[in-house]
């Protein structure tokens, strides 16, 4: 019996919702401006959006596939806010709702 390669199964797709082969995925993965949406420092914080290029499933495991994700880092490196988001638009957008978040956000 042939053991299946969980990785053979998933569906990889590009910024663009192109589905790619796992080596273009990992080649773009290796790639920093392709890869980083958007960072930036945000108070005493760092906001991170990136490209995932593999399947995670959304919000706490909530929704379909995502691909792109935002994460709010302390000045310490920690992160304990997650968001995750299925399109390109969806980041983008989503990376200025957490901006605007962690702006107005008092700890």
């Amino acid at each position: 019996m042939k053991k299946s390669n969980f990785f053979n199964q998933l569906i990889y797709k590009d910024k663009e919702g192109n589905e790619i082969s796992m080596k273009k995925c990992g080649e773009l993965l290796e790639d920093p401006e392709y890869k980083i949406i958007k960072q930036e420092k945000v108070e005493d914080k760092f906001v991170s959006t990136i490209w995932l290029g593999i399947p995670h499933m959304g919000n706490c495991g909530f929704g379909g596939s995502t691909y792109f994700e935002t994460m709010i880092f302390d000045k310490k490196g920690y992160s304990k806010d997650l968001y995750r988001y299925e399109t390109l638009e969806e980041a983008e957008i989503g990376h200025e709702a957490v901006v605007e978040l962690v702006t107005h956000k008092k700890e």
